[in-house]
């Protein structure tokens, strides 16, 4: 019985502190996730286009796609995946200063078991845009 009841005051509790979203982190997370989903249904082209125009200058689309079927596809379609935690940041190696969120994620696939997905969103244009995406 005590131990129900301290259970249930550390989930109260827990919940209590847990951060909401503000607008403009939902809007960074929906875009994070908007680009995974293409990234997911193989629709490399439009995933392209959800970077910024400064990334977009300086990759080529051919050279983007490539690097997705050749190093993404493989891993198969996600299982599921989980959000795992955001980073602000204001530098980034390469990259000019500014607004950045790094937002992790738990994904498993059907080839690989376990890895962790980044996407990099910026808001250098006025809006949220992704900048970066990785896995390991």
């Amino acid at each position: 019985m005590i131990f129900r009841v301290s259970l249930a005051f550390v989930l109260l509790l827990a919940a209590s502190h847990a951060k909401a979203l503000s607008a403009s982190d939902q809007q960074a997370r929906d875009v994070a996730t908007t680009f995974l989903a293409l990234v997911d249904a193989g629709r490399y082209e439009h995933a392209f286009h959800t970077y910024t125009a400064r990334v977009r200058n300086s990759d080529k689309l051919e050279d983007f796609k490539r690097r997705m079927t050749g190093r993404r596809a493989p891993l198969g379609r996600p299982v599921s995946r989980a959000f795992y935690k955001v980073t602000s940041l204001h530098e980034l190696p390469g990259a000019p200063d500014g607004s950045y969120q790094r937002l992790i994620f738990k994904t498993q696939f059907t080839r690989k078991a376990a890895a962790f997905e980044g996407v990099i969103v910026t808001h250098e244009s006025g809006h949220w845009e992704v900048s970066g995406y990785g896995f390991k």
